[in-house]
């Protein structure tokens, strides 16, 4: 998992100067996530960061490409903690011709979990973990200010759901 998402970052830097003659755009993101269904019976509000490359088809569309890296912390002394690298690819919406306001978003993508568990047993603590890909999808919507920040929030789910707001800045 770690050598897929060093591929990604070096292919991203290899690519820049390509990228950087075109109306390509790029953002960072902070994230508040809130687990729903028996994913929230289990863990806690999950934080992290990601970050985001847009590029223009035509009008008001535009081809999204998104990495991040969440963590999710015990609920209840569960004893459970999980994070996830989601890798999605998707479409934006502009309502606005000018390319800012209210938009639409949707995403398909690979979504990399990890987790952890330690629990206590007749006086012996006892840990397990492991990793597990599940294919997902994201949809949502947001609004971009002239400024370049970004407000949005989004349903992600796959095996284990949540749902999503986000502060980002485009540039």
């Amino acid at each position: 998992m770690k050598k897929v998402l060093l591929l990604v970052v070096v292919l991203m830097f290899v690519a820049s100067p390509v990228i950087l003659a075109q109306d390509i755009s790029f953002g960072v993101n902070g994230e508040l996530a809130m687990p729903t269904g028996n994913f929230g019976d289990t863990s806690s509000i999950g934080f992290g960061v990601s970050g985001q490359v847009e590029y223009p088809f035509s009008g008001q569309l535009i081809g999204v490409g998104n990495i991040g890296f969440l963590y999710f912390g015990e609920k209840d002394n569960s004893g459970l903690t999980m994070s996830v690298i989601p890798i999605k690819a998707g479409a934006k919406y502009m309502f606005d011709e000018a390319g800012t306001g209210f938009y639409g978003i949707g995403q398909l993508g690979m979504y990399l979990w990890s987790w952890k568990v330690e629990y206590e047993l007749f006086g012996e603590t006892i840990s397990a973990d492991g990793n597990e890909s599940e294919f997902g999808f994201a949809f949502g919507g947001g609004y971009l200010f002239d400024s370049g920040l970004d407000l949005s929030a989004q349903y992600e789910t796959a095996d284990a759901d949540y749902f999503s707001i986000k502060v980002g800045y485009r540039f």
